[in-house]
Order: C-alpha cells, then sequence, then structure tokens
C-alpha cells in the first residue's frame, strides 16, 4: 500500500473522506440523536428508576430493610453485640451447671452450652439462609460442603454451627422455626420479617408489593418471577433459559424483549428505537435496512448484493468494494483502517465487535457465543455458570451472589433476611 505507508495514515485518511461520521463515535452519537426517547443505557436506566419511586434501587431497598433491623444492621454489627453481651458474662468457666439455667434476659442473653442450628435451616436476623446446601455470604465466605470456616472463627459443619462462643443469645433453629430476637420467622412455610416480608411457599409478598409465588413474581412494576421467567423489576429475565440483566435484557431462546422494547426473537429485534433485526431485515430508525439484498441507508447507501453506492461513491461490489478511502469490502474480507471485519465469518469493528456466527465479541468485552457470554466486567453465561465479575454464580443449583443471594432451586436467601 504505497499510498498509506502505515495504518494510521490509511487511518488519517479515512477519516478526511468521511465529512459525515468520520468516526463511529459520530456515527453512534447521531443515531442517539435520533433516539429521543432513552439515547443511553444510563437514561434508560435513569428512567426506570424514576419508575420504582418506593425503592429505585436495591441498594434503597437493603438499606430500607437494615433501617428496619435496627438491632443488628449487619452481620458485623450481630456479632459485637455478641461480644459485647459474652462480656457481661466475662468468666464462662465460672458458670457451673447450677448457674447454666440462670436466666440472664435481663441482658438480653440465656446461656447455652453451644448453638444448635438444625441441618435445614439457620436463619440469622440478618436474614442469612445457612442450610446445609446453600449458605452464601455477603463478605466472600466459604460455604464447602463440609466446613464453613469464616474469618470470624466459625465452623457450620453439615451438622453444627460451633460459634466462637458457647453462649445463647436467644435463637431458635429448630427444625421448623428460627424465632429471632429481631421477630423473624423462619419456619418451613413462611418467613414474616418486621419489615413485612412474607416469605411462604406460594407468596413472597414485600412491603414494596413484591410477588413470589411458585408461578409468577408480579413486581410493583409487572415483572414476573415464575419458574421459567424471573423479571426483575427492572425487566431481567433469570430463567432456566433466559438471562435478563438489570438493564432489562432477555435473552430467551425465542426472545430477547428489553423493557426498552428490544425484541431480539429469531425473527426480529424491534427495538423502541425502530430497530429491526429480523433475518431479512434490519430497519434502524436512522432508516438503515440491512436486508438480504439492501441496505438503504439514511443517507442514500445502497448496499444490494451487487454494488453498495454510497453517497461518497464507494462501490461495494460481490468482490471488492474499492473505496476511495482504500476499503477493501471483498466477498471474504471487509478491512477498514478502522478495524472493521466484515466477512463471512466475523465483524470485527474496530470498536472490538465479533459479529461472527458463533461469537459477539463487544468491545465492552461482551462474548454472546453459544457457549459463553463473558462480558468485560467478567460475565460467564455459560450454559452451567454465570460467574459475574461481582460474584455471581448462576448455577443450575445455586445463585450465590457477593451480596450474599443465595438463588438455588429451594431457597432464596436474600442478604434482607429473605429465605
Amino acid at each position: 500500500m504505497p499510498r498509506y505507508r502505515t495504518f494510521v495514515e490509511l487511518h488519517q485518511k479515512v477519516q478526511e473522506q468521511m465529512p459525515r461520521y468520520r468516526t463511529f463515535v459520530e456515527l453512534h452519537q447521531k443515531v442517539q440523536e435520533q433516539m429521543p426517547r432513552y439515547r443511553t443505557f444510563v437514561e434508560l436506566h435513569q428512567k426506570v428508576q424514576e419508575q420504582m419511586p418506593r425503592y429505585r434501587t436495591f441498594v434503597e431497598l437493603h438499606q430500607k430493610v437494615q433501617e428496619q433491623m435496627p438491632r443488628y444492621r449487619t452481620f458485623v454489627e450481630l456479632h459485637q453485640k455478641v461480644l459485647e453481651q459474652a462480656a457481661q458474662i466475662w468468666d464462662f468457666r465460672k458458670v457451673t451447671s447450677e448457674s447454666a439455667s440462670t436466666d440472664y434476659t435481663h441482658i438480653g442473653l440465656s446461656w447455652n452450652s453451644c448453638y444448635g442450628w438444625s441441618a435445614k435451616t439457620v436463619a440469622l436476623d440478618t436474614g442469612y439462609d445457612w442450610s446445609a446446601k446453600n449458605v452464601a455470604l455477603d463478605s466472600g465466605y466459604d460455604w464447602s460442603a463440609k466446613t464453613v470456616a469464616l474469618d470470624t472463627g466459625y465452623d457450620w459443619s453439615a451438622k453444627t454451627v460451633a460459634l466462637d462462643s458457647c453462649y445463647d443469645t436467644g435463637y431458635d433453629s429448630s427444625a421448623k422455626t428460627v424465632a429471632l430476637d429481631t421477630g423473624y420467622d423462619s419456619s418451613a412455610k413462611s418467613v414474616a420479617l418486621d419489615t413485612g416480608y412474607d416469605w411462604s411457599a406460594k407468596t413472597v409478598a414485600l412491603d414494596t408489593g413484591y410477588n413470589w409465588s411458585a408461578k409468577t413474581v408480579a413486581l410493583d412494576n409487572g415483572n414476573d418471577w415464575s419458574a421459567k421467567t424471573v423479571a426483575l423489576d427492572t425487566g431481567n429475565d433469570w430463567s432456566a433459559k433466559t438471562v435478563a440483566l438489570d438493564t432489562g435484557y432477555d435473552w430467551s431462546a425465542k426472545t430477547v424483549a428489553l423493557d426498552t422494547g428490544y425484541d431480539s426473537s429469531a425473527k426480529s429485534v424491534a427495538l423502541d428505537t425502530g430497530y429491526d433485526w429480523s433475518a431479512k431485515t434490519v430497519a434502524l430508525d436512522t432508516g438503515y435496512d440491512w436486508s438480504a439484498k439492501t441496505v438503504a441507508l439514511d443517507n442514500g447507501n445502497d448496499w444490494s448484493a451487487k454494488t453498495v453506492a454510497l453517497d461518497t461513491g464507494n462501490d461495494w461490489s460481490a468482490k471488492t468494494v474499492a473505496l476511495d478511502t482504500g476499503y477493501d469490502w471483498s466477498a471474504k474480507t471487509v478491512a477498514l483502517d478502522t478495524g472493521y471485519d466484515w466477512s463471512a465469518k466475523t465483524v470485527a469493528l474496530d470498536t472490538g465487535y465479533d459479529w461472527s456466527a458463533k461469537t459477539v465479541a463487544l468491545d465492552t468485552g461482551y462474548d454472546w457465543s453459544a457457549k459463553t457470554v463473558a462480558l468485560h466486567t467478567g460475565n460467564d453465561w455459560s450454559a452451567k455458570t454465570v460467574a459475574l465479575a461481582t460474584g455471581y454464580d448462576w448455577t443450575a443449583k445455586t445463585v450465590a451472589l457477593d451480596t450474599g443471594y443465595d438463588w438455588s432451586a429451594k431457597t432464596v436467601a436474600l442478604d434482607t433476611g429473605n429465605d
């Protein structure tokens, strides 16, 4: 390429000959201008939040729950409180079998040799569910099948949780009920938190209006948490087949119905911006038509099978598109100086987009291959595991969020005390 000795020079030349949209950034900006409703996902998310006035984010919801748990807002505070109460009985060695039955209710502490936590559920007043299978703390605790050695010295073996202290704060960890001193009822059927949460087998009626029935979770914004679909209040769908991010993405086998109106079904993706990514036609709200035969851009471009005559005079023939900028759009490769590769297999935009038949690796790190979606946040949406960079593990059995959420088949133990 004698004309352009370096890729940098070629890129510079292309920019000079693309006066309308010199960069993909400018083109994107133009598209955004034609999307007046929600120009960015940030604005969309903000709009969603505005439509959730009670608890716009899970952070606010968690904060609200904490406000309604004034005694022990965090597991750290609980531990500190226990230690403070232990200090009042400063010498356990002097507690004889006779004094072991002494009533210490005046200080909120009654003696017991050790905590007895049933094999099924240990629901602390923080709402954690410490069952034999699922214990997910938000502090990165390791809950192996046999032992969970917390940095506080807790040993949560399959049968017994022997705390580093041996005193009883009044927890009832029977097989049926964990009646915490905060008023939590973690029975097999119902967890009636003092915040008004009802986590019965059929319905979880949060004070926000959430309905967590076996079939449907109708959040106050219409979300559906049925066995097939989990629609977060942002529109997320976490069904066995579908992962809908909290941005409203619904990646089911048939449809991606974003709360923005995106439809990524096998036939059509109708974005609320007017984008139609059907098998035949992509009608962007900018007027782009990416049908099998013609791509009619809003600037008059013709992407027919034989010729793409851009308004810049580009020729996109079946074999070669020799733009005056030096673009080569041959049948196999379109290597733009910006790094675009529109070959039959791969479209590698200079932004890092890889739209091959197997993988779509966006410059944000999204990998939507048949097996894995590796977001730049570290998300792994493989068939078995979705390990988000935040520590989310969406395996078939357990979803251990780094906030302590346990979304196993049997239990959803939120760090707010939900079971």
